[in-house]
């Protein structure tokens, strides 16, 4: 089993770049709340990174092209998946995610579905 991530961005240097300045000018009207959770401005938050360092569940994260190239599905993103045996289920859909209202509570949530251990 493992949870995959994906960002509602596509990947490549150009949308790096004006999905960065977007979040930077305008974080309101951001369309990623995912990014908006796991990211700073420059990098990943510590908080985040800590949680998937101690963490023994396989997790993945994707952008919109990868994903849907990897997977052949499409989604309303940002999404988070869990993939078990070819299956796949939405654990926290792009309207859920945007109600996070910080990162803690996010990973606390993460936490409270039971499929993450830490090591």
């Amino acid at each position: 089993m493992k949870l995959i991530f994906v960002y509602n961005a596509k990947n490549g240097i150009f949308n790096s770049s004006v999905d960065f300045f977007h979040k930077m000018i305008s974080p309101k009207t951001y369309p990623c709340s995912l990014n908006l959770l796991t990211q700073g401005s420059k990098k990943e938050k510590e908080i985040w990174t800590k949680f998937v360092n101690e963490t023994s569940q396989k997790i993945v994260f994707h952008h919109i092209d990868d994903f849907e190239g990897q997977y052949r599905t499409t989604y309303d993103y940002p999404v988070v998946v869990r993939e078990e045996e070819d299956q796949m289920r939405v654990i926290f859909t792009k309207d859920q995610l945007s109600k996070f209202k910080s990162t803690e509570s996010f990973i606390e949530a993460i936490r409270s579905l039971n499929m993450i251990e830490v090591h």
